[in-house]
């Protein structure tokens, strides 16, 4: 709902559960809390929600529901942009290539790569992280990849490709 454009269903449906008590017994939907508030801006209850998608997460154990939780944690840079970038790695190696988190767990670790000098590395990452959120409808994550390998083509003085990069970001927006 949230990448569709329907964030405030999402934040009423995260509310209907937070009144319920349920996000102690979902550590899932806790983790997509904590995801959601984060990206609203509103630190304290994405923290509250982290808190319960962590608890949660080891009495489940999966390593889908540890790599998101690991996407978070480089989102939220807690450990600097070496940690970021390592919570970013993890990420990606535990979110399947089908999970609708693999495109934004991708883009970020493009990210991490880039802060990091490591813009090679940034450039492929952000290629596969276009294709990867393309295929799950992740348009947000989309058009923030094709913008960031515009910044990287203007970094390198290659502003035929930024501009291309650009404009596609432009189109997935529209």
């Amino acid at each position: 709902l949230y990448q569709r454009g329907r964030a405030t269903t999402a934040r009423r449906w995260f509310d209907w559960v937070d009144a319920h008590d349920l996000i102690e017994t979902r550590p899932t939907l806790a983790f997509t809390g904590a995801l959601t508030h984060m990206i609203d801006g509103r630190p304290a209850a994405a923290q509250r929600w982290l808190d319960a998608a962590e608890r949660g997460a080891v009495q489940d154990g999966t390593p889908e529901l540890t790599g998101r939780l690991a996407l978070i944690r480089a989102l939220d840079c807690r450990d600097g942009l070496e940690g970021a970038l390592r919570d970013a790695e993890q990420a990606v190696a535990l979110t399947p290539v089908d999970d609708p988190y693999r495109g934004l767990s991708l883009l970020v670790l493009g990210i991490a790569s880039a802060l990091t000098q490591r813009f090679d590395r940034a450039d492929a990452v952000l290629d596969d992280a276009v294709e990867i959120a393309e295929d799950a409808g992740a348009v947000p994550a989309v058009a923030i990849a094709l913008a960031e390998r515009a910044l990287l083509a203007l970094r390198d003085g290659r502003a035929d490709d930024a501009r291309a990069f650009a404009e596609r970001a432009c189109t997935v927006v529209d």
